[in-house]
């Protein structure tokens, strides 16, 4: 088999470019809740991360509403699961908001070891990011990409965005996530 690698690889030893105001801004938009609080309202099984694209070249992702799209487009574009690792995914959202709520089975999560759950605070829309079977991934309410629209929409794409850059926000003297000082 190929080795792969995922896309984000962090540098070591980098420039220290983190994006605290778009932190900030990310923090405004979203709070971290638990799973009791999203369960208790309908839950979070859309799986829409199947949606969600990233430009191989600028690291951009966009949601497609096309499921297939992303067949069509393997050559430009990759799947979330194939831009970041799940455990750097799960270091980044540690180190990006405030009082991180982590939700961790380990060992007995079988396919999912952890999940992070946040509301959209304008919205009041639920997602989570987590893994499953190894891969990181985003949930919605929604079980279709089409169904995640307008502001809801722009806010996801602005929080993975941040996610994946070399902008990602480590609380020290603006280190990226995922380097060392």
């Amino acid at each position: 088999m190929r080795k792969q690698n995922y896309l984000v690889q962090p540098d070591y030893l980098g420039e220290r470019k983190a994006n605290y105001k778009a932190g900030e801004e990310i923090n405004k938009k979203f709070r971290m809740i638990s799973s009791k609080e999203v369960h208790a309202n309908g839950g979070v099984n859309g799986n829409v991360g199947g949606s969600v694209i990233v430009n191989r070249k600028t690291l951009k992702v966009t949601i497609s509403d096309d499921f297939m799209a992303r067949t069509d487009k393997q050559k430009t574009h990759a799947g979330l699961y194939q831009t970041i690792s799940s455990a750097l995914a799960l270091y980044r959202i540690i180190c990006m908001f405030k009082k991180p709520k982590i939700e961790l089975q380990g060992a007995e999560g079988y396919k999912c070891p952890w999940f992070a759950y946040f509301q959209h605070k304008s919205t009041g829309a639920y997602i989570a990011l987590g893994e499953w079977k190894g891969a990181f991934g985003i949930w919605t309410a929604f079980n279709d990409a089409k169904e995640l629209q307008g502001e809801l929409r722009e806010d996801v794409i602005s929080l993975l965005n941040l996610l994946i850059s070399d902008r990602a926000p480590h609380p020290y003297d603006e280190l990226t996530a995922g380097g060392v000082a």
